[in-house]
Protein backbone atom coordinates (compact mmCIF):
# COMPACT_ATOMS: atom_id res chain seq x y z
CA UNK A 1 0.00 0.00 0.00
CA UNK A 2 1.28 3.47 -0.85
CA UNK A 3 2.08 5.70 2.08
CA UNK A 4 2.87 9.35 2.39
CA UNK A 5 3.71 11.57 5.34
CA UNK A 6 1.84 11.08 8.58
CA UNK A 7 1.70 13.43 11.56
CA UNK A 8 5.11 13.73 13.23
CA UNK A 9 7.14 11.86 10.60
CA UNK A 10 10.57 13.40 11.02
CA UNK A 11 13.82 13.18 9.02
CA UNK A 12 17.31 14.25 10.05
CA UNK A 13 18.96 16.79 7.74
CA UNK A 14 22.46 17.38 9.13
CA UNK A 15 23.28 20.55 7.18
CA UNK A 16 21.46 23.39 5.40
CA UNK A 17 22.33 22.14 1.89
CA UNK A 18 20.64 18.80 2.59
CA UNK A 19 17.61 20.49 4.14
CA UNK A 20 17.32 22.72 1.08
CA UNK A 21 17.59 19.71 -1.27
CA UNK A 22 14.91 17.81 0.69
CA UNK A 23 12.59 20.82 0.75
CA UNK A 24 13.11 21.51 -2.96
CA UNK A 25 12.22 17.90 -3.76
CA UNK A 26 9.13 17.99 -1.52
CA UNK A 27 7.94 21.24 -3.14
CA UNK A 28 8.47 19.77 -6.62
CA UNK A 29 6.14 16.90 -5.66
CA UNK A 30 3.45 19.21 -4.24
CA UNK A 31 4.08 18.54 -0.54
CA UNK A 32 3.10 21.61 1.55
CA UNK A 33 6.07 23.23 3.30
CA UNK A 34 5.68 25.82 6.04
CA UNK A 35 6.54 29.18 4.48
CA UNK A 36 8.76 30.20 7.40
CA UNK A 37 10.90 27.10 6.99
CA UNK A 38 11.90 28.10 3.46
CA UNK A 39 12.62 31.72 4.50
CA UNK A 40 14.67 30.62 7.51
CA UNK A 41 16.67 28.14 5.46
CA UNK A 42 17.81 30.84 3.06
CA UNK A 43 19.48 32.82 5.88
CA UNK A 44 20.55 29.95 8.15
CA UNK A 45 24.17 29.23 9.03
CA UNK A 46 25.70 25.84 9.89
CA UNK A 47 25.72 26.78 13.59
CA UNK A 48 21.97 27.55 13.51
CA UNK A 49 21.08 24.20 11.97
CA UNK A 50 21.84 22.59 15.35
CA UNK A 51 18.63 24.14 16.75
CA UNK A 52 16.40 22.77 13.96
CA UNK A 53 18.34 19.89 12.36
CA UNK A 54 15.30 17.94 11.18
CA UNK A 55 12.22 18.30 9.02
CA UNK A 56 8.99 17.29 10.70
CA UNK A 57 5.58 16.72 9.07
CA UNK A 58 3.21 18.55 11.40
CA UNK A 59 -0.37 19.72 10.82
CA UNK A 60 -0.14 18.97 7.11
CA UNK A 61 3.16 20.73 6.39
CA UNK A 62 6.88 20.08 6.53
CA UNK A 63 8.58 22.36 9.03
CA UNK A 64 11.91 22.69 10.85
CA UNK A 65 12.12 20.58 13.97
CA UNK A 66 14.26 19.34 16.81
CA UNK A 67 12.17 16.14 17.15
CA UNK A 68 13.91 12.78 16.89
CA UNK A 69 14.18 11.43 13.37
CA UNK A 70 11.99 8.40 12.68
CA UNK A 71 12.21 8.04 8.88
CA UNK A 72 15.12 7.54 6.49
CA UNK A 73 16.01 9.63 3.45
CA UNK A 74 14.76 6.90 1.09
CA UNK A 75 11.39 6.96 2.90
CA UNK A 76 11.27 10.75 2.66
CA UNK A 77 11.61 10.56 -1.13
CA UNK A 78 9.07 7.72 -1.32
CA UNK A 79 6.54 9.71 0.75
CA UNK A 80 7.08 12.76 -1.48
CA UNK A 81 6.61 10.60 -4.60
CA UNK A 82 3.34 9.20 -3.19
CA UNK A 83 2.03 12.57 -2.03
CA UNK A 84 -0.47 13.22 -4.83
CA UNK A 85 -1.62 9.59 -5.10
CA UNK A 86 -2.38 9.41 -1.37
CA UNK A 87 -4.34 12.65 -1.13
CA UNK A 88 -8.09 12.44 -0.56
CA UNK A 89 -10.36 12.87 -3.56
CA UNK A 90 -13.03 15.50 -3.01
CA UNK A 91 -16.56 15.07 -4.36
CA UNK A 92 -18.96 18.02 -4.06
CA UNK A 93 -22.28 16.70 -2.76
CA UNK A 94 -24.14 20.02 -2.76
CA UNK A 95 -23.47 23.69 -1.97
CA UNK A 96 -22.80 22.90 1.69
CA UNK A 97 -21.03 19.54 1.75
CA UNK A 98 -18.03 17.90 0.16
CA UNK A 99 -17.09 14.26 0.65
CA UNK A 100 -13.38 13.59 1.08
CA UNK A 101 -12.52 10.06 0.00
CA UNK A 102 -9.23 8.85 1.43
CA UNK A 103 -8.18 5.69 -0.42
CA UNK A 104 -5.11 5.25 1.77
CA UNK A 105 -7.17 5.00 4.97
CA UNK A 106 -10.33 3.67 3.27
CA UNK A 107 -12.52 6.38 4.77
CA UNK A 108 -15.04 8.97 3.60
CA UNK A 109 -15.42 12.23 5.50
CA UNK A 110 -18.43 14.52 5.14
CA UNK A 111 -18.29 17.59 7.36
CA UNK A 112 -17.01 16.33 10.70
CA UNK A 113 -18.27 12.78 10.21
CA UNK A 114 -15.85 10.08 9.03
CA UNK A 115 -17.10 6.70 7.80
CA UNK A 116 -15.28 3.56 6.78
CA UNK A 117 -15.58 2.61 3.12
CA UNK A 118 -17.52 -0.50 4.16
CA UNK A 119 -20.09 1.62 6.03
CA UNK A 120 -20.54 3.93 3.01
CA UNK A 121 -21.09 0.92 0.73
CA UNK A 122 -23.61 -0.52 3.22
CA UNK A 123 -25.49 2.80 3.39
CA UNK A 124 -25.44 3.15 -0.41
CA UNK A 125 -26.99 -0.31 -0.76
CA UNK A 126 -29.75 0.62 1.72
CA UNK A 127 -30.47 3.85 -0.18
CA UNK A 128 -30.49 1.98 -3.49
CA UNK A 129 -32.93 -0.61 -2.11
CA UNK A 130 -35.26 2.09 -0.79
CA UNK A 131 -35.12 4.04 -4.06
CA UNK A 132 -36.02 0.93 -6.09
CA UNK A 133 -39.13 0.53 -3.90
CA UNK A 134 -40.26 3.99 -5.05
CA UNK A 135 -39.92 3.21 -8.77
CA UNK A 136 -43.20 1.85 -10.20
Amino acid sequence: MKRTFQQNDCIHAPHPAMQKALIDYAVSKGVPVFEGTIKELDCRHDSQIKSWPNLNFNKGELTGSCEDSNIEISQFYEYCDNWQACQPVEVKLNDSYTAKINAQHKTVTVGRQTFTAEKVIELAEKVKTELYKLIP
